[in-house]
């Protein structure tokens, strides 16, 4: 009688154990491999809804495999979070190819000794001369 009542305290603290890694797992190891995924599939396909459902397919396969409503539920949170991650990555690549486009303006303009204002490079500073006019580079 003994014996059968260790086996099952024992049995619940493994259970408990496997739930607290499902839960490590759902919260932090899924969301984090979802967003590495949504930057690399937004660099590849290039289009930001396109990944969403992309990981929705994905995650909604999962979903109706393991016949749980809880994954009903991630597949949207998943898709949502894909979502943001690919609208993100997208809106840095723009502002990265504004700075490069930029800043290859600004090395053509410097040979014919023209100025542009550039908000992404702060090294190209205009120092006027108090009566000459002149402009300097720093």
């Amino acid at each position: 009688m003994w014996q059968k009542k260790r086996r099952f305290i024992l049995y619940t603290k493994r259970n408990r154990e496997v739930i607290i890694l499902n839960l490590l797992l759902f919260l932090f190891a899924i969301p984090f491999a979802t967003i590495i995924l949504s930057i690399i599939l937004q660099k590849l396909i290039n289009n930001s809804i396109l990944v969403a459902f992309a990981t929705f397919s994905v995650f909604i396969i999962i979903a109706v495999i393991t016949m749980n409503e809880t994954y009903f539920i991630l597949t949207i949170v998943y898709a949502i979070l894909s979502y943001i991650a690919a609208v993100t990555t997208q809106i840095i690549e723009k502002l990265r190819n504004r700075c490069i486009s930029s800043q290859d303006s600004i090395s053509n303009n410097y040979i014919s000794n023209e100025y542009t204002n550039n908000s992404c490079d702060k090294s190209d500073i205009v120092i006027e001369k108090n009566s000459m006019n002149k402009r300097y580079w720093r």
